[in-house]
């Protein structure tokens, strides 16, 4: 091979592995914003979960009776989401909400989560 294609040849493949490298590290930066992104909405999911399961012990203490406590929440909360959303996204929130407890439950394997 000539030098100056030689040349040329050596300089595009410093060009490719340098490119490599910024993608490789643009993929580990957004897979680390990813993790911190889920690790503060699952802070956000717990913190929501202890100020319901407060509210729904305080209700308790106060003697209502469960299942009027239950539906009642229920029903606010999936007339919130729907105030939140779009009919399609709320429905896909719902459904992905139900799903992961029926996971964490052993009710349903995974395999049966898939949405058609």
């Amino acid at each position: 091979m000539p030098k100056k294609l030689k040349n040329i040849f050596n300089k595009q493949k410093k060009s490719t592995d340098e490119k490599e490298e910024i993608t490789l590290e643009e993929i580990v930066t957004v897979t680390h914003l990813r993790k911190h992104r889920m690790e503060r909405n699952m802070r956000h999911e717990r913190r929501m979960a202890r100020d319901l399961n407060r509210l729904m012990n305080s209700w308790h203490k106060d003697r209502l009776p469960k299942e009027v406590v239950v539906g009642f929440s229920a029903s606010y909360m999936v007339n919130f989401i729907f105030d939140c959303y779009t009919p399609e996204d709320a429905n896909h929130l719902l459904v992905t909400a139900i799903s992961r407890e029926l996971l964490k439950s052993n009710e349903i394997e995974d395999s049966e989560t898939m949405i058609q």
